[in-house]
């Protein structure tokens, strides 16, 4: 195990570290809903044979009392982590940049960025602004965690569960589960939550067509699956109803949560992202994962 800690100037970016080497980014900042996903990414990277790098971003004079709030957040967070996985290789790093703006630049030399949400409507206030940001615009897929991880992983794993409806960040999510599951010892289910269209909303047409919508869904992730992982075993359903309620009920016994993001702008952005709505009541790690599936 190896540890160490350096201040990158904002000028320099976390992101221009070059590295090939797998590397799995959590975010701190003292928090208990940091110290959650720090707890969840040390983990993580043991099972990924991956570099935890910890970044704590921001003025360290907003930090705890007197005046070295980065250096002490960094330091206490590289011991936590290394007695959790002492065989992980831990590496920190504190910027002045504002902490989205730092957790995202660190996403594009990353394979996974974790972030914390939760603690109260002011760490909600501060936290939900990042995860949001990072959620939208992150190069690499986005873990947020909202409870604090079990002391020892359960051995019996409960399912990835990903979230389906045909687009190319759910493709791109489906197969991110499939190749995810294997090392977690979980079978994927698919869901492809829907329901009907409000009362006098812009969207007509024949409750049957919706019902067919969704077993067309349905039977296309069942052949992208078999052809992207046929050693996975991976079943897919459609269930009625709100898709962040039925995916909340599913996550309640799940590993993971998995859901693909949508473009800037998306008209289901504007309205409230499903992710984003998960991603604060979800009883397991929720990752997004954004581009196509390939």
């Amino acid at each position: 195990m190896s540890r160490s800690i350096g201040r990158l100037a904002s000028a320099a970016g976390v992101a221009r570290i070059v590295s090939a080497e797998r590397v799995v980014v959590a975010g701190v900042d003292g928090s208990p809903a940091a110290e959650w996903a720090l707890q969840w990414a040390a983990d993580e990277a043991a099972r990924r044979h991956a570099v935890l790098r910890v970044v704590h971003a921001g003025d360290h004079r907003f930090g705890r009392p007197g005046g070295s709030g980065g250096p002490r957040v960094l330091s206490e967070a590289v011991d936590r982590a290394t007695a959790r996985q002492p065989l992980v290789t831990v590496r920190a790093t504190w910027t002045s940049e504002a902490p989205a703006l730092a957790l995202v630049e660190a996403s594009e030399l990353a394979e996974l960025l974790v972030v914390g949400v939760g603690g109260g409507w002011l760490a909600e206030l501060v936290l939900g602004s990042v995860s949001r940001y990072c959620l939208r615009h992150a190069a690499c897929p986005v873990a947020v965690v909202s409870h604090r991880p079990p002391a020892v992983a359960s051995a019996a794993a409960g399912p990835v569960v990903v979230g389906v409806d045909g687009s190319a960040g759910a493709d791109a999510a489906l197969r991110w589960a499939l190749d995810e599951a294997p090392s977690l010892g979980s079978p994927v289910r698919a869901m492809f939550c829907w329901q009907y269209p409000p009362v006098g909303s812009f969207l007509p047409g024949p409750a049957e067509g919706y019902r067919a919508r969704a077993e067309e869904v349905v039977a296309r992730a069942t052949a992208k699956a078999a052809a992207w992982r046929p050693d996975v075993g991976c079943s897919v359903e459609e269930r009625f109803g709100d898709p962040a309620d039925v995916l909340l009920e599913a996550a309640a016994t799940a590993s993971l949560l998995v859901l693909g993001s949508r473009p800037p702008h998306d008209l289901h952005d504007l309205l409230g992202s499903v992710p984003e709505q998960c991603s604060r009541a979800s009883a397991c790690p929720l990752v997004v994962v954004r581009g196509r599936a390939g």
